[in-house]
């Protein structure tokens, strides 16, 4: 199956999932279905938690179509209610791995100018010192070694501090609006939400 990707791209607490959320509601646009084998989060309805066993068994069946991780593994699988295009939320490494195969893919490439201060803000006390300081360790070097490599190839670039998350929407579905990448989603299924 080759469906339209576009990745929203960028380290842990930068507005991913906020961004696709307010997409997935406006537009005609799908969330692929996420596996992980990482420790569940109180507030993460996006993924289905599943063992170790149980994603290398869907792994080696071909079930996604992409994998990234290395101690908590991810996979995503296509969507097949519809043919809209899919979101993909990632990380500045994770997106060039995928970009290898799929050159295709359109990238939004978001940044903050100060890593660590977003993820401390974002993490509301649930993840102890060491596991916060891990994540932020994780996000400066994902930063150091690939932003730079995805800006080459991103159709879109912002760094997201400097907007309100209304206008980051704003700028990203207005460029794919342009564009003809997505459509706004029928009024009819609008007013049933």
């Amino acid at each position: 199956m080759n469906k339209d990707i576009i990745a929203i791209v960028g380290p842990s607490g930068v507005g991913k999932s906020t961004i696709a959320n307010y997409l997935t509601e406006n537009y005609q646009v799908n969330m692929p279905i996420c596996f992980t084998t990482r420790e569940k989060r109180e507030d993460d309805s996006y993924y289905h938690y599943v063992s170790e066993e149980e994603f290398l068994k869907m792994e080696n069946n071909n079930c996604f179509f992409f994998t990234s991780g290395k101690n908590d593994k991810y996979g995503y699988m296509y969507n097949l209610e519809n043919d809209y295009p899919t979101l993909l939320l990632t990380s500045y490494k994770n997106i060039l791995k995928f970009y290898q195969n799929n050159p295709n893919i359109i990238i939004i490439l978001l940044s903050f100018s100060n890593i660590k201060e977003c993820i401390t803000s974002r993490n509301n006390n649930r993840l102890d010192i060491n596991k916060l300081n891990e994540r932020i360790e994780y996000a400066i070097n994902d930063y150091n070694n690939y932003f730079d490599k995805v800006y080459k190839i991103c159709s879109l670039s912002l760094i997201s501090d400097f907007y309100s998350i209304t206008q980051v929407n704003q700028i990203i579905s207005s460029f794919l609006l342009t564009n003809n990448i997505i459509k706004e989603q029928n009024m009819i299924r609008r007013k049933k939400k």
